[in-house]
């Protein structure tokens, strides 16, 4: 199945990690990649960059899955930062509001310094 969900992750150091998840981000996978993301965060992240450069499609699920992550960061003043050039993905997370929550970036030079400026 070429859409299935991979996720490869690299904890750097200073509480920072970067995250790759590659396929479908869809109700099927989106367990995997929470479960990935809030063991990231439980091993004190509180930086956190996902790209989703690789994502071929995103569902509610998976936006919740990602939002879960934040929110845990949030509560512990960690922030996420999202790479996507996708511009569906762009509009979704505009339309829902979630962009002040989970800021975008087009690369990972440009998360980082977002990361720094929150």
């Amino acid at each position: 199945m070429p859409d299935q969900l991979h996720i490869d992750q690299d904890h750097q150091d200073h509480g920072r990690a970067f995250v790759v998840p590659r396929g479908a981000l869809d109700l099927n996978s989106s367990s995997q990649l929470r479960s990935a993301l809030v063991e990231v965060v439980e091993a004190g992240t509180d930086a956190l960059v996902v790209d989703l450069r690789e994502v071929t499609f995103v569902d509610s699920a998976g936006f919740s899955a990602l939002l879960t992550a934040a929110k845990r960061l949030r509560a512990r003043d960690g922030h996420l930062v999202l790479i996507t050039t996708d511009e569906s993905v762009v509009r979704m997370l505009r339309i829902m509001g979630l962009t002040d929550m989970m800021p975008l970036a087009d690369t990972p030079e440009h998360a980082w310094a977002t990361l720094a400026r929150l």
